[in-house]
This record gives structure tokens, sequence and C-alpha cells, in this order.
């Protein structure tokens, strides 16, 4: 998939493309991808002038550049693939169609849904009846018939 669409991805499930902050976690990563061929998304992004951040706002300590990378005379080569072969980092269209790797700090998740809300208590209200798995209003009361699936 995208770069953006790998990065939502992640995102959903409380991550980000992963920044590699050493070249332990670099070999690390390396060896997971190297079962398979093709290239891998990581979370850092490339400027025009040559310069670059992970995307998730650490520094950058560690490089691991392909020969010749990273790219600067291509105007449309702004994202970073890990090679399964040796790990090193090449440049490339942010639209290309890849596989990538997650991260995910070591803290619980923060809770992003609202706090639940009273539950309502059960059973019927007055002048309503249950039936199955619904409450219906006494019909001779009313104009016509509402349902509840309370």
């Amino acid at each position: 998939m995208s770069m953006e669409d790998a990065r939502h991805f992640c995102q959903q499930r409380h991550g980000d493309l992963v920044s590699i902050n050493s070249k332990d976690e670099n070999v690390f990563i390396w060896k997971q991808i190297s079962r398979s061929y093709g290239s891998y998304y990581v979370g850092l992004s490339v400027d025009l002038d040559g310069s670059f951040w992970w995307m998730d706002g650490s520094p950058v300590g560690l490089q691991r550049w392909d020969e010749d990378q990273p790219n600067t005379n291509s105007f449309n080569e702004n994202c970073v693939t890990m090679t399964y072969y040796m790990g090193f980092w090449r440049t490339c269209n942010c639209g290309q169609e890849h596989q990538f790797v997650c991260k995910r700090g070591n803290s619980a998740p923060v809770n992003t849904t609202a706090a639940p809300t009273v539950p309502p208590k059960g059973g019927c209200p007055l002048k309503w009846t249950k039936f199955d798995s619904k409450v219906l209003q006494n019909i001779a009361s009313s104009v016509g018939a509402d349902t509840d699936s309370s």
C-alpha cells in the first residue's frame, strides 16, 4: 500500500511507521523482513534539500543509506523503504505500493473513545409492555405503535 495508507493503518492501531533509533533496532527489523522479498516503508521522510526526519518526531541518529542514497535528484522520492537485502534504506515515491513496519510504544494506548454513559435501567417504562426483546407502547392510548429496542 502507499505510505499514507500504511501510516494510517499503523495509527489506527495506536502506533506509527517505524522509527529506527539504533543499529540493534535496525538489525532486528531487517531480520524480520529478510525472510521475504521486497521493500518496507519506514517512518522517515526526505525533503528536496536532502534533510530528513522521523514522522513520529524522534531524532534521527542512525542512518543506513544504500549506495547513492538518499536520492535528492528526484523531486518525487520523499519516502524511505528498508530493503530486505542487508537492511539498507532507499528513497522512493510515497505512492508506490510497499509493505511496511509499524511501531508502538511500551505504554498502553490512550483510550480515545468517550467514557460510557450510565446504562439505562432494564424493564419497560410505564404504559409499555415487554415483547420478546422489545418494549411496545400500549396501542390503545396512542395514535400508532412505537417500538424501542432497549
